[in-house]
């Protein structure tokens, strides 16, 4: 088996979503992204990490996997390389990183 039969390669011009987290829409997501921005200390107080929760955009990849189904990952972690298809647990991998 060759290490690229464990790669799902994500174009150079993806496709993507924008999405804020509502919390009447989404209420976990937005739970945990409130604790998460109040845990790393990005916001002190409650009330500005629901503002920056409710108001900024997450930037979703959207990456549809042939004979597997659509799924949807956040941008940096697509760029960073920490993101694996839950279809086939591929690897995704940028064009871009791919030729470094």
């Amino acid at each position: 088996m060759s290490k690229l039969d464990n790669i799902l390669l994500i174009q150079e011009e993806p496709e993507t979503i924008s999405v804020v987290l509502d919390p009447n829409k989404y209420p976990t997501a937005f739970k945990n992204k409130v604790d998460e921005l109040m845990e790393q200390g990005v916001c002190e107080r409650r009330e500005d990490a629901e503002h920056f929760a409710g108001t900024i955009p997450i930037l979703l990849e959207l990456v549809y996997e042939k004979h597997s189904g659509l799924f949807a990952a956040e941008s940096e972690a697509i760029d960073a390389n920490a993101c694996v298809s839950p279809y086939s647990s591929k690897q995704l991998i940028t064009e871009e990183s791919l030729q470094i």
